[in-house]
């Protein structure tokens, strides 16, 4: 897996700079995904795999609480979503199936989905908005090479059918989507198999590029975001997100300001 390291003293305009090979037209599809995350230690597992990994599940009892998972969510949820933000999942069809993962994902639940973007400047918040000790990472997917790599791409029909394939990482994009996947320009990969970490699969495609963002640039990065309008107000849509970005305005904060 290829690494690049972003010097201490570089801006947004050098990161940008030494990033330029990565870059997404516009087209329908992206050439490549991001994903930032602010301790460059953090493994690239989606929250249902933390979750296994922890209570030492095998691969069966994570399928069975992953659709226990569903089974509670699914029918309070549609008493609370607006009818065009619900969909059917009748006989497990896998369209379906994801579309209640990603919905779950927006809410907060654990699901085998890991978060993408294909915004680098996204992917730069996420890298910078948090633990201020530790330095940053963006990871980089080549989204052909990922999804070229499916040995059967045509079969994945039904829940059953997903998981009794073997480790095969799947891109995804929102079927019922939202105010948030759009402002961060979301889209995720899921794995056939709920227990894979998705940095050691992606890797071994040679579809992988770990960026590290050095701590001590994290402060000014987000200050030149901020002024780039690149905030949670602008990426959480609502009170939430305005929350989080007063939140960043008061650890941004120049002293200086007077109120005249």
């Amino acid at each position: 897996m290829k690494t690049i390291k972003i010097n201490k003293k570089d801006s947004i305009l050098d990161i940008l700079r030494k990033l330029k090979e990565f870059k997404n037209n516009i087209t329908l599809h992206p050439n490549y995904i991001f994903r930032g995350q602010a301790d460059s230690s953090w493994p690239l597992n989606p929250s249902l795999t933390r979750i296994a990994v922890e209570r030492k599940l095998t691969r069966a009892q994570t399928i069975q609480l992953e659709r226990e998972s569903i089974n509670l969510f699914m029918p309070i949820a549609k008493t609370l979503l607006p009818a065009q933000n619900t969909m059917p999942i009748s006989n497990g069809v896998n369209y379906e199936f994801y579309s209640w993962l990603i919905t779950m994902q927006h809410y907060s639940a654990p699901t085998r989905l890991l978060d993408w973007t294909s915004s680098l400047l996204v992917a730069l918040y996420f890298s910078c908005n948090s633990e201020n000790n530790s330095d940053g990472v963006i990871w980089i997917g080549n989204f052909a090479k990922i999804n070229d790599s499916l040995q059967s791409p045509n079969n994945f029909h039904t829940n059953s059918q997903i998981d009794n394939f073997g480790d095969e990482i799947i891109t995804l994009t929102a079927g019922v989507s939202n105010e948030r996947i759009i402002a961060q320009k979301g889209l995720f990969t899921s794995c056939t198999n709920p227990l894979s970490d998705h940095m050691v699969l992606i890797s071994k495609l040679g579809a992988l590029v770990k960026v590290i963002i050095p701590k001590e640039i994290k402060v000014s990065v987000m200050q030149e975001l901020f002024k780039m309008n690149i905030n949670a107000t602008t990426l959480f849509p609502g009170l939430d997100g305005l929350g989080k970005t007063i939140r960043d305005y008061c650890s941004l904060w120049d002293s200086s300001s007077v109120i005249r």
